[in-house]
């Protein structure tokens, strides 16, 4: 059993910003988790028996909103603060969450290794139980993730980053599935979004 994620990845301006954004903090603290990720939003964290092929459920290019910071202080499944910019929520992305969720049900088995261990609660229970992914619908908040750190840097890491280029319209471009090979992801495929 191999445990996988979808994830949409930003336009090449974003997302160099993103890596330009990652750099400085593996310069300024070393690395941390999630750090060496390559930029993306997570749709949908998954244990398959075998490889879900790519799906045509998403075709175009996905406009997104970034609002500005978003931390989880008390991230439950690194237990640091994990660090990222806030993207708004749209019914469009909440469906492609769900279409993503729906696209591999015969084929997915467990709960992924990373929330075997975690004690979630109520919504995010059910859904771990029903669907191995504790973050669905109403309770998943959009984000593209920077890292997970210590919570004593979160202030220093956001000193350090201009917010003000990342706010504002973006697209997402392409509809990715990875592997994750020791808790690092390794691209399986990927659709291009036009």
């Amino acid at each position: 059993m191999t445990e996988y994620f979808f994830a949409a990845i930003p336009e090449e301006r974003l997302y160099n910003q993103v890596l330009g954004a990652k750099s400085h903090i593996l310069r300024s603290f070393g690395d941390q988790v999630y750090l060496k990720d390559p930029p993306h939003l997570t749709l949908y964290v998954f244990k398959a028996t075998k490889t879900p092929a790519p799906d045509d459920f998403v075709t175009n290019k996905i406009k997104i909103n970034l609002l500005g910071w978003q931390l989880f202080g008390e991230d439950k499944v690194t237990r640091k603060s994990t660090i990222g910019f806030a993207v708004e929520k749209t019914q469009l992305l909440e469906e492609i969450q769900i279409k993503c969720v729906k696209s591999v049900r015969n084929l997915r088995l467990g709960i992924p290794t990373r929330y075997k261990d975690v004690v979630f609660a109520g919504v995010e229970k059910e859904n771990l139980r029903e669907y191995g992914f504790p973050y669905l619908g109403k309770n998943w908040i959009a984000h593209l993730t920077l890292c997970s750190i210590n919570s004593k840097y979160v202030e220093k890491v956001k000193e350090g980053i201009d917010i003000t280029p990342f706010c504002g319209e973006h697209y997402l471009n392409k509809l990715c599935l990875f592997k994750l090979v020791d808790e690092s992801p390794v691209l399986v495929w990927e659709v291009i979004l036009e």
